[in-house]
């Protein structure tokens, strides 16, 4: 019942905004799926592998807006770094929370082109793993057997700031939201070393 009620309150919220016109609208939020493309000395160390983002965002006037955005990408360790560490395989993930201003440009086509810039907070979590056999005995039986997994064996955890710009076009997708396309440079400054990557988003605006 407790999980009944905050549903049915966004519910109500949510149909007013979805029935007003995207250009009276003092909010509008979007969601998008996409990749990750490593550059820079990012480059060398990883390999894309999914990005995912949500946010929101504020109207200032008809062209500018306050946009808040909680974005997570994902990344396989390039070949160079499992040679390295004698790795099997292994996975970085970036959490990243950030604020820009995005400013509609000019019409073209059916849409209008934006740029974005801004800046915000991350925290990245990288992990190599190994093979390695584990023995499993089944109870019923009493017979052991050797099984395959993965063991972790070696683990990183880092957070910095960051700086972000880039331009997207979006297009009408009904009466009421809107079809984008984004590409973003990302750039991640931690401790135990800084990251650039571009990611691309196609995703929808409401």
């Amino acid at each position: 019942m407790r999980l009944r009620i905050p549903i049915l309150l966004f519910v109500i919220t949510a149909l007013p905004l979805a029935a007003q016109n995207p250009d009276d609208r003092y909010w509008q939020f979007h969601a998008g799926i996409g990749w990750p493309a490593a550059i820079g000395s990012t480059q060398s160390s990883a390999n894309g592998l999914m990005h995912t983002m949500f946010g929101a965002i504020r109207r200032v006037s008809p062209r500018l807006g306050l946009r808040f955005d909680g974005e997570y990408d994902a990344f396989n360790p390039s070949d160079k770094i499992l040679k390295a560490y004698g790795a099997h395989e292994g996975r970085a993930q970036v959490y990243s929370i950030s604020a820009d201003l995005q400013l509609k440009m000019m019409d073209i086509g059916w849409g209008q082109a934006y740029f974005l810039g801004g800046v915000g907070s991350h925290y990245k979590h990288a992990f190599i793993q190994n093979p390695t056999t584990g023995v499993v005995c089944d109870p019923f039986w009493g017979i052991c057997y050797g099984v395959g997994s993965d063991i972790i064996t070696g683990t990183k955890t880092d957070t910095g700031y960051g700086a972000n710009a880039g331009f997207g076009y979006e297009m009408p997708l009904t009466s009421d939201s809107q079809l984008f396309f984004e590409f973003k440079y990302q750039w991640i400054n931690t401790k135990a070393g800084g990251a650039q990557f571009v990611p691309f988003t196609i995703g929808a605006r409401f």
